[in-house]
């Protein structure tokens, strides 16, 4: 059974602006998207600015409800749950890590990390354990006592990924991780979500503009004129991939 499965999604809006112009009329963004994530998946998604890549994330994360279409974790339609239902999906199944870090100001990094556990109840000595594990694995235990403003942006990026494993979800959503990182440490976080993938055996979706972190998937999803266009997947060799995936993105742009 596969870990999500995203049936016929579309999504339009109807932004005030449009109504002025066109009435009642919708403005479509995804016009039909059909794909699966299996578990153990390493998907990026790609596309050009405003293509709807972080509207279907945020749909995939259940924080956004299609237009039409469904969507299924394991055999669940996510339509049919309730709001708490939802939210205990989300706290349970997804873990989300965002382009802006969203860690809390007044709590220390341990303190980061336990919230979501916190919101579950679980006992101390539980999330102490899961702290000291999920900071081993991303090699920030030296700076559980430290806070946000005292990380560089590399650091923090790997606090909000130790925060969102802290439930052990399925499948990790990251919206842009690496966009406001310099190179090492975008590199940096992406060998954090390979190892994820791999060692802890948990999916992985990214959303990233970037031929290089998307070289890091196992799969790329090309969306364009709200639908998936192409479906790159890797060989196993990182630098051919990189290299497919920038043909790809420079075919696209020379298409105008």
């Amino acid at each position: 059974m596969s870990l999500v499965r995203i049936c016929g999604v579309r999504k339009s809006y109807n932004h005030s602006i449009v109504r002025r112009v066109a009435g009642d009329r919708e403005y479509p963004v995804l016009k039909g998207i059909d794909f699966k994530v299996e578990r153990e998946d390493f998907i990026g998604i790609m596309g050009r600015s405003g293509c709807g890549k972080t509207t279907l994330l945020k749909m995939i994360g259940t924080m956004d409800r299609p237009t039409k279409g469904s969507i299924f974790y394991e055999d669940t339609d996510v339509r049919r749950l309730k709001t708490e239902e939802l939210a205990a999906l989300r706290r349970n199944k997804i873990g989300f890590v965002f382009q802006e870090f969203n860690l809390m100001e007044n709590l220390s990094v341990e303190e980061n990390i336990m919230l979501p556990m916190v919101l579950n109840r679980r006992g101390y000595r539980d999330m102490r354990a899961v702290v000291d594990t999920n900071a081993g694995l991303l090699e920030i235990s030296g700076l559980l006592k430290k806070y946000p403003y005292e990380l560089s942006g590399g650091e923090k990026q790997r606090v909000a990924i130790a925060r969102a494993l802290s439930n052990n979800p399925d499948i990790i959503l990251a919206d842009e991780p690496t966009g406001n990182l310099d190179m090492p440490s975008a590199l940096n976080i992406m060998d954090c979500f390979t190892r994820i993938n791999r060692e802890n055996h948990k999916a992985v979706v990214v959303v990233t503009h970037d031929p290089l972190i998307a070289s890091y998937c196992g799969k790329v999803l090309f969306l364009g004129e709200g639908v998936i266009q192409e479906v790159y997947e890797s060989s196993g060799n990182r630098n051919r991939f990189y290299e497919q995936i920038c043909n790809r993105q420079i075919l696209s742009y020379s298409r105008g």
